[in-house]
């Protein structure tokens, strides 16, 4: 508990052409970059806002884009996050 964590989304764009809504329950989280293309772990971080990041509990992440966040886990036991999106083939 109190620990840092960072998660990167990559919207791959190989099923459905769409921006994701992503959710994650009990915690918020700052939005601390987002791109299009593959995420580049090495030059995107050094464009991250470190500084004043908005603070959320759900972010879209691009049409062949990424989305980084970070929270501090302070709120103890299992969350569940998720699209926004129910991804059903089509009939």
């Amino acid at each position: 508990m109190g620990r840092i964590w960072s998660c990167v989304f990559q919207n791959t764009n190989l099923v459905v052409g769409l921006d994701h809504p992503i959710h994650l329950h009990g915690h918020d989280f700052h939005i601390v970059g987002t791109g299009f293309g593959n995420f580049d772990e090495e030059k995107d971080p050094l464009s991250y806002n470190l500084v004043d990041p908005p603070l959320r509990n759900t972010v879209t992440v691009p049409i062949s884009g990424w989305t980084a966040i970070r929270f501090k886990a302070i709120n103890p036991g299992v969350w569940f996050m998720h699209c926004h999106f129910e991804h059903m083939p089509p009939c």
